[in-house]
């Protein structure tokens, strides 16, 4: 007959089997609450729309009309939502990570960053209308640009 694991006191806190819980095959550590089938395909949407941001995010990074921050503050509510550890991932990343906490924080752009939305949102007007579109497109292009930029102006910033 195997030897049961010895117990700490009370006093010492908790007991040897409590600290090397074991996972079994299936991922649920025993004693702890199973998490309903719906919570669990909930955590996946939120890791699958995380993962699609990241994803898009790096695009950005390559192509000049694609954004970068918005496709990661996206990512990082994803994750914060389904996996903890890559919402933490992402906020300790070198490069994403400060203008991450700066939104989470306070919700601060830095000032450059400003700059250059609204100069790429300028831009898209204008070869929107170099490229000869009808002008009810111009027209809603500009109502919403124009809100996207009065959004990220009245943000503080970072």
């Amino acid at each position: 007959m195997a030897a049961e694991p010895r117990r700490q006191s009370e006093a010492e806190g908790e007991t040897s089997a409590d600290a090397t819980q074991i996972r079994r095959p299936s991922g649920h550590v025993p004693g702890a609450p199973r998490r309903s089938v719906k919570e669990r395909a909930g955590s996946l949407f939120y890791l699958g729309l995380g993962w699609i941001c990241v994803a898009l995010g790096l695009l950005g990074v390559l192509l000049p009309l694609l954004p970068t921050t918005p496709f990661m503050i996206v990512a990082a509510f994803a994750f914060s939502r389904g996996s903890p550890r890559l919402h933490r991932w992402l906020l300790e990343h070198p490069r994403f990570g400060p203008p991450l906490q700066d939104w989470e924080q306070r919700g601060a752009i830095a000032r450059p960053v400003k700059r250059l939305a609204c100069v790429m949102m300028l831009a898209t007007i204008a070869l929107s209308a170099l490229a000869g579109l009808p002008l009810y497109v111009l027209g809603i292009q500009a109502f919403c640009l124009s809100a996207a930029a009065a959004f990220v102006l009245t943000r503080p910033d970072a």
